[in-house]
């Protein structure tokens, strides 16, 4: 097996890569700025308001849930990884019974 690689990447797929990663990025910034703008709404807008508005656009609500629920996992997750396998393991043992940390 050779130290390195000689495969030279086709133009077309090297540049299909770079506009993925560009596109990943847009859409990206385009949640963070919706998930600002629904933070601000959701502190901000009366219940009826944001009642007519989740109203008004089929798959907002579900979405704001679902985008919720992942940025607590991610958060979740990025603390976890702060903690030491001993941590993780006591804070399994008196808190979170059902919950495995350690695997």
């Amino acid at each position: 097996m050779p130290c390195q690689s000689y495969f030279e990447e086709d133009a077309d797929l090297v540049q299909a890569k770079r506009e993925r990663a560009q596109m990943k990025e847009e859409v990206d910034q385009v949640t963070r700025y919706l998930c600002a703008t629904m933070r601000y709404i959701e502190q901000r807008m009366p219940a009826p308001a944001k009642s007519e508005l989740f109203g008004q656009t089929p798959g907002l609500a579900e979405w704001w849930r679902h985008h919720q629920e992942l940025d607590e996992q991610r958060i979740t997750q990025e603390a976890l990884a702060k903690l030491s396998i001993e941590e993780r393991k006591l804070l399994e043992k008196h808190f979170l019974k059902n919950t495995p940390l350690v695997r």
